[in-house]
């Protein structure tokens, strides 16, 4: 998946604490902002299959979340419309 730049952002997460490229391998920023949603306020982040994820989930695949911790958050995912860049 490709991060992508979410309308509104108000934070770009970076690599966690003690994060090792060496043995963890890259973790880029990821622009997010807060969002009220049934289940409370949320982080919100934009993602984008590659061609290659998007012809695997259009052949049946399923996307898979990883969670870096041991006790579950809460999380949710959706697709929404594209929001067209203005130029700005």
């Amino acid at each position: 998946m490709l991060v992508k730049m979410i309308e509104g952002f108000t934070k770009v997460w970076g690599a966690p604490e003690n994060w090792r490229p060496e043995d963890n391998g890259h973790c880029g920023g990821l622009p997010a902002k807060v969002t009220e949603t049934s289940a409370g306020l949320m982080w919100e982040s934009a993602w984008e299959p590659t061609p290659e994820e998007l012809k695997l989930l259009n052949q049946g695949g399923s996307i898979h979340l990883f969670v870096g911790a041991y006790q579950h958050p809460v999380v949710a995912m959706n697709v929404q419309k594209l929001v067209e860049n203005d130029g700005e």
